[in-house]
């Protein structure tokens, strides 16, 4: 295979299957090539499983980012086709639950501004300190190299969530009848931005090494 075209039909691991990050993402990019996720056979895998099923060739193709992504690559078991190629975006958040928030708003503040310092550490040359690879290579089990020659993640430096992403999953979902309801609810009830601008202002700048 060595384009997006070449997927019709295909089995492809896809983490938490349509309904998913991942499904969303890859929905766009079949869309430059004409097709829709019902072109394809989805396969609910995690990465790890997913680069196992593309080792024994239970599955055609798969979603990975790095540095799962390098780990195909090294192993010789799979190659890139298509990438999202959208700097910045991403479909991952953290998640408060209510009580933690109404009950201990301190601590949850004191979270973010850790997670944020350390999402800084982790950018620009930051990410390829030896320091930095073999404590994420200890806590993950990914190896040094894998995370040595993984392209780089490029985010918002206070960890805002990324509300075009998260609205644009929202449409699709509803275009698709994934979702329990059936009017797009506003951005107001879907994130809450006040912890990232929390620690942004705690921290100032925008983070990273350059």
């Amino acid at each position: 295979m060595t384009s997006l075209i070449d997927l019709k039909g295909r089995k492809v691991a896809l983490g938490g299957g349509k309904e998913s990050t991942q499904g969303y993402f890859t929905e766009l990019l079949l869309r430059t090539a004409g097709m829709t996720l019902d072109d394809l056979e989805i396969v609910n895998l995690n990465f790890a499983d997913a680069l196992a099923a593309l080792a024994n060739k239970s599955v055609d193709a798969a979603f990975l980012p790095d540095p799962f992504k390098a780990q195909a690559r090294q192993k010789g078991i799979a190659v890139s086709i298509a990438r999202v190629g959208v700097p910045g975006r991403s479909g991952v958040t953290t998640l408060f639950g209510a009580k933690f928030i109404a009950q201990r708003p301190e601590a949850a503040n004191a979270l973010m501004l850790a997670l944020v310092r350390g999402a800084r550490d982790l950018q620009g040359s930051g990410v390829k300190l030896e320091d930095n690879l073999a404590a994420v290579s200890k806590y993950t089990k990914i190896p040094i190299e894998a995370l040595r020659t993984s392209d780089p993640y490029e985010y918002d430096p206070n960890l805002a969530p990324d509300v075009e992403t998260i609205l644009g999953m929202q449409q699709l979902f509803l275009n698709n009848h994934q979702l329990g309801y059936a009017a797009p609810l506003p951005i107001e009830r879907l994130i809450d931005g006040s912890f990232s601008r929390y620690a942004g202002e705690k921290l100032g700048g925008t983070g990273g090494k350059s």
